[in-house]
Order: C-alpha cells, then structure tokens, then sequence
C-alpha cells in the first residue's frame, strides 16, 4: 500500500457554509495530520492559485473541504489543465494556462 501522506494535498475553503460554521474544529483536526500541505481559498483566483501550486507539487491526492462552489471551480481548473496537457500547448518554455474565467501564462524552466 502507498504512502500518500507527503502527497496529500487539502484544499479548504473558510467561507464555505457548513465549514464556516466548523471552522476551528477542521483546522484543529488538520493540524494533527503530519505531512499534509494545506492551502485557505476563498475566491476563485485563490482556489486557481492553489490547485496551480498543488499541480506543480504533483499532488496525488486532493481532499477539498468546501462547498458546491468550491468542488466546481477545481473541477473547472483541472479540467482546463488536462485540456492543456492534452493539446500540447506548450511553446518556448511558456505554459499556457486557460479556463473559462482565467488565462495566464506561467513561465517554465
């Protein structure tokens, strides 16, 4: 059985609704787990930053503690990652990166 503890990455979201409510008790919890990268998000260009960071990271597993909203948005950025892996869209060490709601480049090396 694999170790995925060094490559769990949690994704929590403090504004969700039931989150919000339990706040302190889900980042109490995490603490207690060694290992695990943690990263806060609450708006839609911090969820993109994140899940860009755990893509760079080679992030094997993702837990997302949020709600409706924040499952769809990671949804929305892997899946304009694997359209980008997919299309080969790479040139000249630059990554482009897009979505619906976003595009940037990011510079590779």
């Amino acid at each position: 059985m694999n170790d995925y503890k060094s490559e769990t990455r949690i994704l929590l979201n403090p504004g969700s609704g039931k989150v919000r409510k339990k706040i302190e008790q889900i980042k109490q919890i995490i603490s207690t787990i060694p290992g695990i990268v943690t990263r806060e998000a609450s708006s839609l260009s911090e969820i993109n930053q994140a899940i860009d960071h755990f893509i760079i990271l080679q992030t094997k597993l993702l837990v997302i503690i949020g709600g409706d909203g924040t499952v769809q948005a990671v949804i929305d950025r892997f899946a304009a990652y694997l359209d980008h892996t997919w299309r080969h869209n790479e040139y000249d060490g630059q990554r482009l990166w897009h979505s619906r709601r976003s595009c940037k480049i990011n510079h590779t090396t």
